[in-house]
């Protein structure tokens, strides 16, 4: 697998020079990094010893298949999960689990990414680049293994695309959202953040950091009333709170791993505020929700490295996906207030952080899956 999904990245690389139009060259993408779980199911070539989600996942497709659709009932406060993994007990194979999957998650993503280039008037150059740093950037065994959780995102990220950048139908883009939280429950963080985010970021961030001292201290006190109430989902959710504090991979966590959180969450809260003093007054108003969304996953996902949280490393992804856009405004001279010699000292600051974030890629994407997979 270790092998496979270098040639992968290489085969990515490789087609950016073919300079493929943007539609062609996403879809190519996708089908490249479908192809390991294609050739191999994550499960069979796994190190002995690392802990994988699809490990449980496959148990439970396996007794959806043995006593049907009331035979597992820990997905019934998040149903949308449950017929998820239901459909695949529908066939023999448990490996078309991680393969559509794979496919469904980077389609969606790679599908948003090209259309906001196109929304916004982008080279095919520019759009290319964008889904090539999403792709390689985007945690390949968190997507193929952990499987609802990236798959939430996706979809949120899809959604978003809509809701920032047309800004249409957005109370049908906000119940977008809350009926993907019935896929994973984590996407209330999501949800939590983007209802925030009309209010000043001051005020904000206050509200932020007196919440999570909060939580922080009273955690069990929330769980309880959580799992009190009659409503499934809010039990749900309160089980899943109680299952991350007793999960013993947490601890497990290296110095390395949380660094490349950091690099991502910093970068992209740098690259947030860097747009916020550059932009035109008008640009600035029309995009300051999505910068201030990414300054707030940002900080939240600072904020769960330093408390040590089950939630490291499910932020990054949609800090990651936000950046990939912020490729375009980059090239997007006519969004910038800036003189052309300022625009050439911004580039290349541009240009230092995203090679910095790039360690995210060589961290998650290629020695995690060393030591997932070995050699």
């Amino acid at each position: 697998m270790f092998y496979l999904m270098i040639l992968s990245y290489m085969t990515c690389f490789l087609l950016y020079y073919f300079h493929f139009r943007s539609k062609i060259f996403y879809k190519l993408i996708v089908f490249v990094l479908t192809l390991p779980v294609i050739i191999l199911d994550p499960l069979e070539v796994v190190n002995k010893g690392y802990v994988l989600d699809i490990t449980r996942i496959y148990r439970e497709i396996d007794t959806f298949r043995i006593g049907g659709w009331y035979a597992y009932d820990q997905y019934n406060a998040v149903i949308l999960s449950k017929v998820y993994i239901f459909l695949f007990s529908l066939f023999n194979n448990n490996q078309l689990l991680p393969i559509v999957n794979c496919l469904i998650v980077f389609s969606l993503i790679l599908y948003s990414i090209n259309r906001i280039g196109n929304n916004l008037g982008i080279s095919e150059k520019y759009k290319c680049l964008s889904i090539l740093y999403v792709s390689i950037m985007a945690f390949y065994i968190f997507i193929t293994t952990n499987i609802r959780h990236p798959l939430a995102l996706a979809i949120c990220f899809c959604i978003l695309s809509y809701d920032f950048f047309e800004k249409k139908h957005r109370k049908l883009c906000f119940l977008g959202y809350c009926i993907t939280s019935l896929l994973h429950p984590s996407v209330v963080i999501f949800i939590l953040c983007r209802c925030i985010i009309i209010f000043p970021m001051k005020l904000v961030i206050l509200l932020v950091v007196i919440v999570g001292i909060l939580i922080y201290q009273y955690i069990d006190v929330l769980i309880y009333l959580l799992a009190s109430t009659n409503i499934l989902f809010l039990q749900g959710l309160a089980m899943k709170q109680f299952s991350y504090l007793t999960y013993e991979f947490i601890s497990k966590y290296t110095t390395f791993f949380k660094l490349s959180c950091l690099i991502v969450d910093f970068g992209g809260i740098f690259l947030s505020i860097i747009f916020k003093r550059i932009f035109l007054k008008e640009i600035r108003e029309k995009y300051d929700e999505l910068l201030n969304l990414n300054i707030l996953l940002g900080g939240l996902g600072i904020l769960a490295v330093i408390t040590n949280s089950q939630v490291m490393h499910r932020i990054e992804p949609l800090v990651v996906y936000i950046t990939g856009i912020y490729i375009y405004f980059v090239v997007k001279i006519s969004y910038l207030n800036l003189k052309m010699r300022e625009y050439k000292i911004y580039k290349k600051v541009f240009l230092i952080i995203y090679l910095f974030m790039i360690m995210y890629f060589f961290y998650m994407n290629i020695y995690s899956n060393f030591l997932a997979y070995g050699l």
